[in-house]
């Protein structure tokens, strides 16, 4: 069953490959949960489905991500690298922005130790990033929170937020850009 959020995603992602010549005769969408991601060829689109709910407006959050990605690319950190010129492109109302398609097994489960060293990676990498570091899951809970409208989940929100910060005052910061956040 392919609701209205895919049907969107998929005509804007198709859209915007016709426009840049990519190979739009045989998309295949690869997930549909709150982005839509549609393969076309060699490229994959990324459109805001769901995230549209909490983002009204994910142009700036989809460009601060392309950003921080092709930032990693270029230090071969670990991430799925934009494709050139990636967005974000518009087609019928949508953003969307494009990646290189990378096989990967999706029944692969990351044991805990190559996850730290991979987020260790990142983190790394990031150090010199010249943008803004983003607002964070915080932010972003409370946003969902109040698109909600219900106190049941601001108070739920409110509940996991101070359990964040019970975490992170018992972490050991490192040096990394994260450190401003501990």
């Amino acid at each position: 069953m392919v609701d209205g959020h895919v049907t969107a995603a998929l005509a804007a992602a198709t859209e915007v490959a016709r426009r840049r010549g990519l190979p739009c005769g045989a998309p295949e969408i690869l997930a549909a949960r709150s982005n839509v991601l549609v393969k076309l060829g060699p490229a994959v689109a990324r459109v805001p489905a769901t995230t549209l709910f909490s983002r009204p407006d994910p142009t700036a959050w989809m460009a601060r991500d392309v950003a921080v990605s092709a930032f990693l690319a270029e230090r071969d950190a670990p991430v799925i690298p934009p494709l050139e010129d990636p967005g974000p492109h518009f087609a019928n109302g949508l953003p969307v922005t494009l990646w290189r398609f990378t096989r990967h097994d999706p029944a692969h489960r990351f044991e805990p130790a190559e996850t730290g060293a991979l987020l260790g990676e990142l983190h790394h990498a990031l150090r010199d990033f010249p943008g803004e570091a983003g607002e964070g899951p915080v932010a972003e809970l409370r946003r969902i929170a109040a698109f909600a409208g219900d106190s049941r989940v601001s108070g739920e929100a409110e509940r996991v937020i101070a359990s964040l910060r019970r975490t992170r005052r018992r972490r050991h910061c490192t040096g990394t850009r994260t450190r401003r956040t501990c």
